[in-house]
């Protein structure tokens, strides 16, 4: 397989449909935001964007990447980890959730690194048999901040991927989200908490596995030198090394 043209390891970025009007007609265009793919590409990776496709698509797609983004988006379908709509329940679509899972799979089958934001963590944890608390309740820390503006303090868990890249301890994050993870799936571990017990970082317990999620969005705000370029930075060089095993 190997790398892009340029040499940097490529990193599939998961997108949504929106229909959008191009003042000659309204077509369904893919979309995924900027700070994304930016933040990929300055960590030294090469962004690929991925349109929703079917899930029989995911292994041959994953095959001819390096690492896999998993973005925020619309909530996950409850029905998937046994739950009722809530009232609260929003912009759900199928047949993202079914790719994106599948993708999942397809991840961990061929041994490429993967990083879930927001969504992307409790899509992650859906696909290993985890639930999700529909809607998070806020009486103690506002997790719906409008503006990703620092929100609060999450605690990273010592001997963790995410402590060897952050640090343990105490750190500040964003937040912009109604859902989290509720029951972990299998596999998978909590790395970083609120001080409401909201679950904010999971990752694969499997040493031989590169899989993390935070709940907050490090790609927002994005600026070269944002503190959170670490992440991007240690997702591209697992997928450096997913690209020369895979030679």
């Amino acid at each position: 397989m190997g790398a892009s043209l340029t040499g940097r390891p490529r990193v599939g970025i998961t997108a949504e449909e929106r229909s959008v009007d191009l003042n000659v007609l309204i077509e369904d265009c893919v979309v995924v935001a900027r700070q994304y793919a930016q933040a990929v590409w300055d960590a030294g990776g090469m962004p690929v964007i991925l349109p929703v496709l079917t899930p029989d698509d995911a292994p041959e797609i994953v095959a001819g990447l390096d690492a896999l983004l998993l973005t925020g988006g619309g909530d996950v379908e409850p029905g998937i980890y046994g739950e009722q709509w809530h009232d609260a329940t929003y912009g759900v679509v199928g047949e993202r959730d079914a790719f994106e899972i599948a993708l999942v799979r397809a991840v961990q089958e061929l041994r490429r690194p993967a990083l879930g934001i927001c969504r992307g963590l409790q899509l992650l944890n859906v696909a290993h048999g985890g639930t999700l608390d529909r809607h998070v309740s806020t009486d103690h820390i506002e997790h719906w901040q409008p503006g990703f503006a620092p929100a609060h303090l999450v605690t990273i868990a010592e001997e963790s991927r995410l402590g060897r890249i952050f640090g343990a301890g105490e750190r500040v994050v964003n937040s912009f989200h109604h859902q989290a993870a509720e029951k972990v799936g299998e596999g998978l571990r909590v790395t970083a908490t609120a001080a409401d017990g909201t679950i904010e970082a999971l990752e694969v317990i499997d040493e031989d596995e590169w899989l993390v999620g935070v709940q907050w969005h490090p790609e927002r705000p994005w600026r070269p030198e944002s503190p959170d370029l670490p992440l991007f930075t240690a997702l591209v060089t697992e997928a450096r090394r997913s690209m020369l095993t895979s030679l």
